[in-house]
Formats: structure tokens, sequence, C-alpha cells
């Protein structure tokens, strides 16, 4: 193939224009990135209605592409935002996620002390003195191996001299 023959077919692909799948793309205005400015602006695209504390609902615009958002603690149940009202005490995550894991979880409590802790207490002392003697055995004549080799210290062979 010469090299007229290459040119042609590279004009020909080359006229065929743009690919289909640009046109896919949503289209954003082009503005030139100023200095210190790294990112583009985000365009906040998806409407989600926010349900408060006290049932009302607000719209607001998201990125985050869910429809609907329900607030536990807010600024209608928050005693910094209301100070006239004494009703609304607001615990650390009331009804949310820690609650409800302590709730499902309250049987396997250990700061609690249960009834059968007093009978176990006596048997405990019994491992516990087990225990100590297998540390004993593990302290004595422990010797650290020494692992590796001595790359830092080997000298290059035809190097430059001075």
């Amino acid at each position: 193939m010469s090299y007229s023959n290459m040119s042609k077919v590279w004009k020909r692909l080359a006229s065929t224009g743009r690919p289909a799948v640009a046109d896919a793309i949503p289209k954003r205005p082009l503005k030139k990135i100023q200095v210190g400015k790294a990112r583009p602006a985000i365009y906040h695209k998806f409407e989600c209605h926010v349900q408060l504390s006290d049932g009302s609902v607000i719209t607001r615009r998201s990125q985050y592409p869910k429809e609907e958002f329900r607030m536990l603690a807010d600024q209608r149940n928050n005693p910094l935002w209301n100070e006239s009202r004494a009703d609304l005490f607001v615990g650390i995550d009331t009804k949310g996620r820690i609650s409800q894991f302590r709730e499902k979880y309250a049987a396997f409590d250990t700061s609690s002390p249960v009834e059968g802790d007093v009978e176990t207490k006596a048997g405990d002392s019994a491992v516990l003195e087990g225990l100590e003697d297998f540390t004993e055995l593990m302290d004595g004549g422990y010797v650290e191996q020494k692992l590796g080799g001595n790359i830092m210290n080997t000298k290059s062979k035809g190097g430059k001299r001075k």
C-alpha cells in the first residue's frame, strides 16, 4: 500500500464525523476553569422530600438520587433551636440505629451484673491461676531470632571510586 493510498484511508475515516455516543452525554455549559479552581460547579439535579421530626415535609435539591428522607433529629425537636419548649429532650440517637442495636442485643450486655455472676467468679479465679502458670512457661528462655540478612552492609563491587 502506497503512502498516497494511506492518506485517502485516513481522510475517509476522519470525515465520518463525531460518534453517536457523544450525543447521549448530557450537555453542560462550557466554562473555562479558572486558576485555583480545580473542579467546575456541581449541579444539583434531584428533588427530594425531607420529612422533619414533627411530620412537616420540605422539598430540596440534592445530588443523591433518593426521593424521601426522614429526619429523626432536626431543628424542630432540638432544644437549642426551641428554648421555650421544655418537652423537647432528645437523647442521643432516639430510636435511631444505636438505640435499635441496644434493644436488639440487650441480653448480651456485660456491663450490668447478672444473678449467675456470683457463682462464676469463684471458678474464674481458678482459671486465672492456671493461665499464670502458662505465662511463666512462655517467659523463660526466649531469644529473638535475627531475620533477614546484611542487605544494608553489602558493598557494591565495581562502582565508582574516588
